[in-house]
């Protein structure tokens, strides 16, 4: 498969679903790219990869996306986003509020808590953090991807996430292997992205 037609439909659906276009759409225009840049049948593409494939991704995790959808949802009804939110913005202020929660999202991360989970339970805390900084919601999947994805994930020396941990039974390593690298990366890359929000906040 072109490699470079995979980054052109990658970066097109991005693009497409950065402007709001409906997520179906947006991913059968990808497919479609995809189809046209590796001469491949685009019927064949969405029915017998695309769908299938997205039929075995939602039965595999289709328990933890409504468990957690209802864990999202209790946790509005019951006033718990509040509390949450309003503990974050007393203890950072109005305007620092997104860094708290971008920090204890980092932290579940570490902890090893499922990103999916991480997610469900978040966003509503985001939303009414973004809500009280009167910051644009567009912004909000970035900061808990950013936070979750990244140096928690796998960067940070002993991280319990699945991704620092499966390596280790293949190369006979322990979660702590290479600390001085793994900072420094870590330290890099939280650099990076707190500076982006430092310019989009």
């Amino acid at each position: 498969m072109n490699v470079f037609g995979v980054i052109l439909a990658i970066l097109l659906l991005i693009i497409v679903v950065y402007r709001r276009v409906k997520l179906i759409l947006a991913t059968l225009l990808g497919i479609f790219l995809l189809a046209l840049t590796n001469a491949l049948s685009f019927y064949d593409l969405v029915m017998n990869h695309y769908s299938v494939s997205l039929a075995g991704f939602l039965a595999k995790y289709f328990m933890v996306f409504v468990t957690n959808a209802l864990f999202g949802k209790v946790m509005e009804e019951t006033l718990l986003v509040s509390a949450f939110s309003n503990m974050i913005v007393r203890w950072f202020g109005n305007q620092n509020a997104v860094y708290g929660a971008i920090i204890i999202t980092a932290l579940l991360s570490y902890g090893g808590i499922s990103v999916f989970v991480i997610v469900f339970t978040v966003y509503p805390i985001f939303l009414a953090t973004f809500e009280k900084a009167d910051l644009p919601r567009s912004l909000i999947p970035a900061c808990i991807m950013a936070s979750s994805c990244t140096a928690p994930l796998s960067l940070v020396p002993g991280g319990a996430q699945l991704n620092n941990i499966i390596p280790t039974l293949y190369i006979g390593t322990t979660p702590m292997a290479a600390p001085f690298i793994s900072i420094m990366a870590a330290v890099v890359t939280m650099g990076f992205y707190l500076s982006l929000f430092s310019i989009l906040f």
